[in-house]
């Protein structure tokens, strides 16, 4: 089997997960390495069960950068294993190197535009957006406002 694994990326609330969740419910065989999830996995935290939100990841927290780790070894893995499916980012500068990890050529992007992240944003944040949220989509667009 070869391995056709596929890097999607986008800013965050731009339709990564909706449309990979799309795909892996047409074929429960495709895995996902997804940063979110690995964090939530190795912190213990999970979705608020009311509103299904993840905590937000403070700047600094010192989980980070081994969530970081578990998530380079995973991408690592599911390339050695030839498995089939999707690694994620929200970080436009981390599409060449999880290429590199992933052993794959294919990069899907999704981006409905910053106009409509924004606005995703703000309704489900109830209008003010966490700096960390703020800092992350501005990541992608490149500090552009």
């Amino acid at each position: 089997m070869a391995n056709t694994l596929t890097v999607v990326a986008g800013p965050p609330f731009g339709g990564k997960s909706r449309m990979i969740r799309e795909r892996m419910a047409a074929d429960p065989s495709l895995v996902l390495v997804d940063f979110t999830a690995v964090f939530a996995a190795i912190s213990g935290e999970e979705r608020d069960p009311e509103t299904r939100r993840y905590p937000v990841r403070a700047t600094g927290d010192p989980r980070l950068a081994y969530a970081a780790g578990v998530y380079t070894r995973a991408v690592e893995h599911a390339a050695f294993t030839e498995q089939r499916g999707f690694v994620t980012t929200a970080k436009r500068d981390q599409i060449d190197r999880l290429k590199e990890l992933a052993a794959t050529r294919w990069v899907e992007i999704v981006d409905p535009g910053e106009g409509v992240v924004r606005d995703r944003m703000a309704h489900y944040y109830g209008g003010a957006v966490p700096d960390e949220c703020e800092n992350a989509m501005s990541g992608w667009y490149g500090g552009r406002r």
